[in-house]
């Protein structure tokens, strides 16, 4: 048959190889497009998910600068001030029954620990924590981004929580374990206490440096 058709079997045949490699090409082509959109698709995503991530952060420090971080100064004045309002209340009923004035400073150290968990309680304690439970979600499940959150908030985070390890013990249940609490306080503290040996070492090297040039 192949002779019979000759010159138009050849044109033929070339139109279809043509026609062959044009498929083959926007086949190829196609594929790169695909790839292209998908890798912009994905830088997309990947630049709205850091734009999420960086409003949740600035919303977590806007909280604490207006919100946490006044309640826990005042939290803080209140707590001494009821603390010495149950020691003078105290006082005044030890003297109108045995007539003696108390010594606060002998006061039983398992009472003394009661009278402040109570100050604390009365003074806005547990809504402090629940509210510090609510952040603290943002923080532990990764919807911040640690370098613009941990530097500013740590350190009165931690302080606050080594403060009142009595009052997050009282308030802590099977019905509220504040985990969220809990995960970012050994989080940051084992980052914190890192910091502080590399804080030590880049001393003892600073010091070990001057040594050597005094010793030369």
């Amino acid at each position: 048959m192949h002779w019979f058709l000759g010159d138009d079997f050849v044109a033929l045949k070339n139109i279809f190889e043509i026609l062959s490699y044009i498929a083959t090409m926007v086949g190829v082509y196609g594929v790169f497009y695909a790839i292209k959109s998908f890798k912009k698709s994905e830088e997309d995503s990947r630049q709205t998910e850091q734009s999420k991530l960086m409003e949740n952060s600035i919303e977590v420090l806007r909280v604490f600068s207006t919100n946490i971080i006044p309640q826990i100064e005042k939290f803080e004045s209140e707590v001494e001030e009821t603390y010495q309002n149950l020691i003078a209340s105290i006082k005044e009923q030890v003297l109108k029954e045995d007539g003696k004035d108390l010594d606060e400073q002998n006061l039983p150290e398992e009472l003394v620990s009661v009278l402040k968990l109570q100050a604390k309680a009365a003074s806005g304690g547990y809504r402090l924590m629940n509210q510090l439970e609510q952040v603290c979600a943002f923080i532990k499940y990764d919807l911040i981004i640690p370098d613009v959150v941990y530097p500013t908030i740590h350190s009165v985070f931690l302080r606050f929580l080594k403060r009142n390890e009595d009052l997050l013990k009282k308030v802590t249940s099977d019905h509220a374990p504040y985990n969220n609490i809990y995960g970012v306080r050994d989080k940051w503290s084992e980052i914190s206490a890192k910091e502080e040996l590399d804080r030590e070492q880049r001393e003892l090297d600073l010091k070990r440096a001057n040594l050597n040039k005094t010793a030369k």
